[in-house]
């Protein structure tokens, strides 16, 4: 990953690495300094994981990828229109 990516790109690139049609429902955290797991959310959070392993020692950024579920919370409230 080159050092001035966007964190869409980064997404883009998982997205096509992994065959994802939908990255919207997948969550990407990196394994921080302190050995915990920080959710990426945008270019902010993508240059602070950059700095933080930019320093390291190993310089390898550690990625979790996890696909969420955002139910329709219409559906389980039931139909609410006037008999």
């Amino acid at each position: 990953m080159l050092p001035n990516c966007s964190f869409r790109d980064l997404q883009l690139e998982i997205a096509r690495r992994f065959n994802l049609d939908d990255i919207s429902r997948t969550e990407i955290k990196y394994l921080d300094d302190d050995r915990e797991w920080v959710l990426l959310n945008c270019d902010a959070d993508l240059e602070e994981c950059m700095e933080i392993y930019s320093s390291s020692p190993g310089r390898t950024v550690r990625l979790c990828l996890q696909q969420v579920f955002h139910p329709n919370l219409a559906a389980s409230f039931g139909n609410s229109s006037p008999s």
